[in-house]
């Protein structure tokens, strides 16, 4: 009889490597009956497939309430009362699972409420220390920081296995949290690649990852403007922030050696950057 295996990631599974990899490396193996719960469809065939509801905008109402909610300690009501979250409930309550496998914090308190209802195993993968993910960004630590440290202090002992991305974060997580964590590395598949030509008076760079304002992209175009004329970036982004992006392209308007490509579907990534 087969395993029945869970996988919850809060997340477009579609573009999420390392879910995604989870997703294959696990579908492949026969021990294995697999469900994949996420925001869109993996593109995978013949995988067991339960669409969550994504969050969308809020008003400004929503916001200030979410706020209140936070600075009042009412973290509980504040994570069982995200769309998400209520979404995943309705939908995964009550199904047999021999083991739910939780992608970062997030989807832990689920997990772990699901999984009371069949005795299944809990394995939690953390891809960053999510405590700290954003520290230095005000709204982050004025609202979000003390709820993602009470998530971690109460359902991160409730997991049988947790893992994460590198030792050094296992490290930190086992000494604020405790228990026993393990590293699997954010490796994507073997690919066999040779290293591209360069031309020494072409230097051509590229950014590829999330549209984020958390990471401070702008700075890097205007270090472009400081570099000789040989060095070209192209941007190729995750565009999820239809403001920030506008705001981008019109900081690189006037530098035609800044470029801004479209992205490329996931099994396309790595043969695409090898060509910088």
């Amino acid at each position: 009889m087969k395993v029945k295996l869970l996988i919850i990631s809060f997340s477009p599974l579609h573009r999420d490597p390392r879910v995604h990899r989870q997703i294959v490396f696990l579908k492949d193996n026969s021990m294995f009956d697999i469900t994949a719960a996420g925001y869109t469809q993996p593109e995978l065939p013949d995988l067991n497939f339960v669409r969550i509801e994504a969050p969308g905008p809020k008003s400004v109402k929503e916001k200030i309430l979410n706020g209140i909610t936070l600075k009042l300690g009412l973290f509980e009501k504040y994570y069982w009362n995200n769309i998400s979250v209520i979404s995943a409930h309705a939908q995964l309550r009550g199904c047999e699972f021999d083991i739910i496998l939780a992608n970062d914090i997030s989807s832990l308190p689920l997990a772990i409420l699901l999984a009371k209802d069949t005795d299944a195993k809990v394995m939690i993968d953390c891809h960053e220390y999510t405590p700290r993910e954003f520290e230095g960004h005000f709204i982050f630590s004025f609202f979000l920081e003390k709820y993602y440290d009470y998530l971690c202090k109460t359902y991160l002992p409730e997991a049988d296995i947790k893992t994460t991305v590198c030792r050094h974060i296992a490290d930190e997580y086992e000494k604020k949290y405790g228990g026993a964590w393990q590293v699997i590395t954010n490796a994507p598949f073997y690919k066999d690649l040779q290293p591209s030509s360069i031309n020494k008076d072409e230097i051509r760079m590229l950014h590829h990852g999330n549209l984020s304002t958390f990471r401070n992209i702008e700075k890097m175009i205007k270090l472009v403007d400081l570099l000789e004329s040989r060095f070209h970036l192209d941007f190729m982004l995750v565009n999820n922030n239809p403001s920030y992006y506008e705001k981008l392209l019109n900081l690189a308007k006037n530098n035609p050696r800044i470029n801004f490509r479209d992205p490329v579907p996931m099994a396309k990534v790595l043969s695409t950057i090898n060509n910088y």
